[in-house]
C-alpha cells in the first residue's frame, strides 16, 4: 500500500490506537489506584483516524463511524474521570466502575466491528474477495469472543470471584485487542483504494 495514502495512514493510526487502548493498566497501591496510559488515549487515535479518512475519499465507508467513535470517546472519558474518583483497582467494589468497563467495552465491540466490517467492503470493492471472506468470519469470530468477554466481565463483579476472574478478564481483553490490531495490520499489507459508487458502478459495468 502507498505508504503516503489516505487508506496507509488512516490504518495505521486504527493499528496503533487500538493497540494502545489495549496497553492501558490500571495499577494497584494500598493507598490508592492509578491508571497508566488511560484508555482514551488509544480511543481517541481511532476517532482521528475514522475521521481522517472519512473526510479524505472514504465518507461511504466511515461516515456512520465516525459519530460511533466521537460517542466512544466521550463514554471513555466518563470513565477515566469515574476512575480518579473511585480509583483503579481491580478489588474495586463499585459497581458503577465496573458498570462503566463493561459499557466502554461492548461499545468499543461495537465500533471496532463496524471498522471490520466496511474493511470487507472496501476488499470487496478492490475485488479481493478472499480476503474480504477471511475478515468476515473474523469479524464474526470477534463478536463471540467479546460477548465471553462481557460474560466474564459481569461474572467477576461477584464478590468471591473478582480477584480470579479480574486479573484473567484483563488480559484476555488485551489479547482480544491485540489480535484486532493484527487483522486492521492486514489492511495495510494491501494495495487497496476508495472507491465511491459512481466508480463501483463502473468497475461493474466495464
Amino acid at each position: 500500500m502507498n505508504k503516503e495514502g489516505t487508506l496507509y495512514r488512516g490504518y495505521g493510526l486504527l493499528k496503533w490506537g487500538i493497540l494502545i487502548s489495549a496497553l492501558h493498566i490500571n495499577f494497584d497501591t494500598k493507598i490508592a489506584g492509578f491508571q497508566i496510559i488511560p484508555e482514551f488515549i488509544g480511543l481517541a487515535m481511532v476517532m482521528f483516524a475514522v475521521r481522517f479518512m472519512n473526510k479524505n475519499g472514504g465518507e461511504r465507508y466511515f461516515k456512520k463511524i465516525e459519530k460511533e467513535t466521537v460517542y466512544l470517546q466521550i463514554l471513555s472519558v466518563v470513565q477515566f474521570v469515574s476512575g480518579l474518583f473511585l480509583f483503579y483497582t481491580i478489588n474495586n467494589n463499585s459497581l458503577v466502575t465496573q458498570a462503566l468497563v463493561i459499557a466502554s467495552f461492548l461499545y468499543q465491540v461495537v465500533v471496532f466491528t463496524d471498522i471490520l466490517n466496511v474493511t470487507v467492503k472496501l476488499y470487496k470493492d478492490n475485488n479481493d474477495m478472499q480476503a474480504a471472506d477471511k475478515l468476515r468470519k473474523n469479524r464474526i469470530m470477534a463478536i463471540k469472543l467479546s460477548m465471553a468477554l462481557a460474560i466474564l466481565w459481569a461474572a467477576s463483579m461477584a464478590p468471591g470471584l473478582r480477584t480470579i476472574l479480574g486479573y484473567a478478564v484483563s488480559t484476555l481483553s488485551l489479547l482480544f485487542k491485540l489480535w484486532l490490531s493484527m487483522l486492521i495490520d492486514n489492511v495495510l499489507r494491501k494495495e487497496l483504494l476508495f472507491k465511491s459508487e459512481e466508480n463501483k458502478d463502473n468497475l461493474g459495468n466495464s
